[in-house]
């Protein structure tokens, strides 16, 4: 089932305050195991010395090298300033 599908389905339902509580408490569980799922995965192909790209608005554009890989998150140097961060790994991507 496509998004807009779903979108409509919802707009036409009649449903409660609670209902709609309901539903939000689902997508909001699908959405946290997915991004849990793609960390760990992520985070299985880090090691350190890996040069990784940070997907986030204060890094924009700038590269790192993994220093650490911690459980939840990774120690990533920036190669042009060499300030490290201790970077979520499902901000992480490979270059």
């Amino acid at each position: 089932m496509k998004v807009g599908e779903l979108v409509k389905e919802i707009n036409k339902a009649v449903l409660t305050v609670e209902e709609y509580r309901i539903l939000n408490q689902l997508v909001v569980r699908h959405i946290k195991a997915r991004k849990k799922v793609e960390a760990m995965i992520t985070g299985a192909k880090l090691k350190e010395g890996d040069v990784v790209r940070v997907n986030h608005d204060k890094l924009a554009g700038l590269t790192g090298k993994i220093v650490k890989v911690n459980r939840t998150k990774a120690v990533v140097k920036i190669t042009s300033t060499g300030n490290q961060y201790n970077v979520p790994m499902n901000l992480i991507k490979f270059l």
